[in-house]
């Protein structure tokens, strides 16, 4: 598997970020990038 480098996008001098995405697949390509990425991943219930 090929490993993508990728470069997170920044606003102003910023030290923290969080993002929430929602869909119905996790990105599923190899990335490096060289900051530091902290990840929940919840699977959602089924009503």
């Amino acid at each position: 598997m090929k490993v993508i480098p990728f470069q997170v996008p920044k606003i102003n001098k910023e030290a923290f970020r969080i993002q929430t995405d929602s869909a119905p697949k996790f990105y599923d390509k190899l990335h490096q990038h060289p900051e530091n990425q902290i990840m929940l991943i919840k699977k959602e219930l089924e009503p």
